[in-house]
């Protein structure tokens, strides 16, 4: 944690008054994700730390390649994007988006760039569906029709979108080798690491050719996939006059008539042919005569049509039998289509008590679904899914939802290597994959020659499945929950300190109740923080901005004499040591101490960082206001504080750095370095204040170095390679 302190002189018009702004840059770890504190607000705030992350899984535009979700990123030789199972992701994608928007709404905040985003999503579905004029079909024309290609993400997209290894340098990546020799881990578990090559459906031939035609081509799981989100657009988008909406029904309608291959006679209906006329094989997910009846009223339901513009009964009579009878299947796991049926079902509330040859009115769709799904731990979404989409009154059990979503890992999921991945979350879509992947990660066991496991399905994951079960849990329980707040990007506004009378009278943005504002990137503030009430009581403001960015003060702002108002610029992370990092450890009591202490936030740590201070000299400068003012780390300003701070330099290096106090005077401290394991490497007094600290005996790795000078402590993160 590096303590510094900045003075910026503001001059309004020609008057010599001025201002003084401390912006302290402090490294802290992300508050919402503490071991013994997690609740319901902390989960929301990893919401959005995992809505930033995602910036790293997807490039937002209308290009080829762009707003298409990657399904692994840092795969196992650490630096490939890849794009495998895309759809299947593409949905929860479009899913989080339109759930996303609806929170927001209803919450009062801006929707700007979720429209954008959900725009640019739905048009890069129609760019992926009129492929019939690319390869591998080469036809004389596109057709918005339903058929889609999997991707079109070319090999070069990185080098034409840099903004996915944002703020990443080439050195940023993870250290497989030691991962797999039991060394120290060179990259925080889950934090996204640097990348410049590409997996996609345009770059599995190494010499050039086409794509592997089997990777190219739709399939019923990932239209499946795709019908997933398409139904939660259509649901919060119902207007007729809805772009978005109206796109969403065309497209699901488009989808599932071309499954039903309305023209083919026999087992040819509900089986998929590619453009050119060539059948897709049942390995490949060609044939879908099982879930016709599934499809159809998926259909139904998100199009709002008449059923008979998807299913004929006279011809389809027998496949609609076979649908119902998949609700008594109780060990469904991923390869037996567990996921395709409980969406279909969820979507289109389609299972109904049969009588055999009888289908009876009697919806049983709620019983079917948690016996397909429980036994892999899937209820928790699919129940939620089909109870938001219907409008259902029904009790569900949140208590799994809101367990799952607790013990989501801090930085986002992960699979690394066997035994070391993120327990629960250890795949790239938790409600795609068995129970037994989703706490093992996913490795087909096979040894490389240098003694590791199979290369395939690792590295760090989006996060997208527990976006959208969390936006599905907040729908369904948003009377008891915290406000849907968009801490990656927030506008504030208002006047404080305000009086309120609730039955207790509370003046909130006062000095006993100070208001906190907290973003993972920006903060936009037009606030006005006064020394009194609205009724006129004499009470200073008291306001904190915390940005990861920048802070931006707007036309409107106002920090007017004798109130305090704090702004303080520093990306949010994780700590290197947390309960879901690892799924053992050895929890000794500086590990315990460690974790407690880099969680706790603020309170914790004893920082004498102030707000605004005014010149005693002038007496008069109530009538200041900032000036569409921006405040981030790269501002040009001087050092004028004469505090005791704490530097290391270099960082990173080589197992050498310089320890620097400024203003240590007679003090003496203490300097710990712990390694991510808790093991104490280093503990010794400190009384000078430049000392050079040796760990070149240690392995390469993070470090974490611990000075304490008094009630002053200091925590920094030390890299060495």
């Amino acid at each position: 944690m590096v303590i510094s302190y900045w003075n910026i002189n503001l001059k309004k018009d020609f008057s010599m008054k001025y201002i003084i702004v401390f912006l302290t840059l402090i490294n802290l770890s992300l508050d919402c994700i503490s071991q013994s504190t997690i609740n319901e607000e902390e989960n929301l705030k990893k919401y959005w730390y995992y809505r930033d992350r995602l910036k790293y899984f997807v490039s937002v535009g209308i290009e080829p390649g762009q707003s298409i979700v990657a399904t692994e990123r840092n795969l196992y030789d650490g630096a490939k994007l890849e794009f495998g199972q895309d759809m299947v992701l593409f949905g929860f994608y479009l899913g989080m988006l339109a759930t996303e928007h609806e929170l927001l709404k209803r919450n009062n905040q801006d929707v700007t760039n979720t429209l954008y985003e959900l725009q640019c999503a739905l048009l890069a579905f129609k760019r992926l569906d009129e492929c019939e004029s690319k390869a591998p079909y080469y036809l004389s024309e596109d057709k918005f029709d339903g058929f889609f290609r999997r991707d079109d993400v070319p090999i070069d997209f990185i080098v034409n979108h840099p903004e996915l290894n944002d703020g990443l340098e080439s050195t940023d990546i993870i250290n497989w080798e030691s991962i797999c020799h039991e060394g120290v881990l060179y990259w925080e578990p889950g934090k996204p690491a640097f990348v410049d090559k590409i997996g996609s459906t345009e770059s599995y031939e190494d010499d050039g050719s086409l794509p592997k035609y089997e990777w190219t081509t739709m399939s019923q799981d990932e239209a499946i996939g795709v019908l997933n989100g398409l139904a939660l657009v259509s649901k919060f988008f119902p207007s007729e006059s809805s772009w978005y909406g109206n796109l969403a029904r065309t497209m699901a309608g488009n989808i599932v008539n071309y499954i039903r291959n309305e023209n083919g006679l026999g087992l040819s209906r509900w089986h998929i042919y590619d453009p050119n006329g060539n059948k897709i094989d049942n390995d490949h997910g060609g044939n879908a005569n099982a879930y016709a009846y599934g499809f159809a009223k998926a259909a139904q339901a998100i199009t709002g049509k008449p059923l008979s513009d998807f299913y004929d009964y006279s011809l389809d009579y027998c496949r609609e039998l076979i649908w119902h009878e998949l609700q008594l299947a109780n060990n469904f796991d991923f390869e037996s289509g567990g996921p395709m049926v409980a969406t279909l079902a969820a979507i289109g509330d389609s299972w109904r008590l049969v009588m055999f040859p009888i289908v009876t009115p009697i919806n049983t769709t709620r019983e079917g679904l948690n016996l397909v799904t429980s036994s892999q731990d899937w209820d928790s979404y699919y129940l939620l899914l089909w109870k938001i989409l219907h409008d259902k009154d029904a009790d569900i059990d949140m208590t799994k939802a809101f367990n799952q979503l607790t013990s989501a890992p801090c930085n986002g999921p992960y699979s690394y290597y066997v035994e070391f991945v993120s327990p629960e979350w250890a795949v790239y879509q938790k409600f795609w994959q068995g129970k037994d992947r989703q706490q093992n990660g996913r490795f087909t066991m096979e040894v490389d020659p240098d003694g590791c496991f199979a290369k395939d399905f690792t590295g760090n994951f989006s996060g997208l499945d527990y976006m959208l079960l969390y936006n599905l849990y907040h729908l369904a329980n948003e009377g008891n929950l915290p406000d849907y707040v968009n801490y990656m990007d927030r506008k504030v506004a208002g006047t404080v300190p305000i009086e309120t009378d609730f039955g207790v009278n509370i003046i909130w943005g006062s000095e006993e109740h100070p208001i906190n504002v907290m973003a993972f990137n920006t903060i936009e503030s037009s606030m006005k923080i006064n020394a009194q009430t609205q009724t006129g009581t004499e009470m200073p403001g008291n306001v904190t901005y915390r940005a990861g960015k920048e802070i931006i003060l707007t036309d409107g702002f106002e920090a007017n004499a004798g109130a305090t108002f704090t702004a303080y610029i520093e990306p949010f992370a994780c700590p290197s040591i947390t309960w879901n990092n690892f799924k053992s450890q050895d929890t000794t009591s500086e590990t315990i101490l460690y974790a407690e202490m880099i969680n706790a936030y603020d309170s914790a740590i004893s920082v004498p960082y102030s707000g605004i201070y005014y010149d005693d000299y002038y007496e008069n400068i109530a009538d200041y206001n900032f000036k569409n003012m921006s405040l981030t780390s790269d501002s040009i300003v001087e050092e004028v504080n004469q505090e005791l701070s704490v530097s290391l330099y270099p960082n990173p290096n080589n197992g050498n750095f310089v320890l620097q106090i400024n203003h240590l005077g007679n003090n003496t401290g203490r300097i710990k370095v712990i390694s991510t394991l808790g093991n104490t490497v280093y503990n010794s007094v400190v009384d000078n204040e430049k000392s050079i600290i040796d760990l070149s005996s240690q392995s390469i790795g993070i470090y974490i170095v611990k000075v304490e000078i008094e009630n002053y402590m200091f925590i920094e993160r030390v890299i060495i390679q």
